[in-house]
């Protein structure tokens, strides 16, 4: 039984900007797929930002946090609202720039 159309399932994830994959559940069909290009792209989220890291001459960086996509230098959410692991929304980072 489909839930979703194809149709709006990709309408859905364009207004997200996110990729669009059909799995099923039931059968397993294109679970695999989906999880081996999460975990590339993670894999390939990390490296941008350990290379952008090195080249700022920066040593610690917070995948978890949204500032590390933005590129600044502490690991403590956007503008050190304790966005990231740890934060607790106290205003100050998980991480240190050492």
């Amino acid at each position: 039984m489909r839930m979703v159309s194809e149709e709006e399932g990709r309408q859905f994830a364009e207004k997200q900007n996110a990729h669009y994959c059909e799995t099923s559940a039931l059968s397993g069909k294109g679970i695999e797929t989906v999880m081996s290009a999460i975990a590339e792209c993670i894999l390939q989220e990390e490296q941008r930002l350990l290379k952008q890291s090195l080249e700022l001459g920066n040593s610690v960086f917070d995948l978890a946090s949204p500032a590390a996509s933005e590129g600044t230098e502490t690991g403590g959410g956007a503008k050190g609202r304790g966005g990231g692991r740890g934060g607790g929304g106290n205003g100050k980072g998980c991480c240190a720039i050492l």
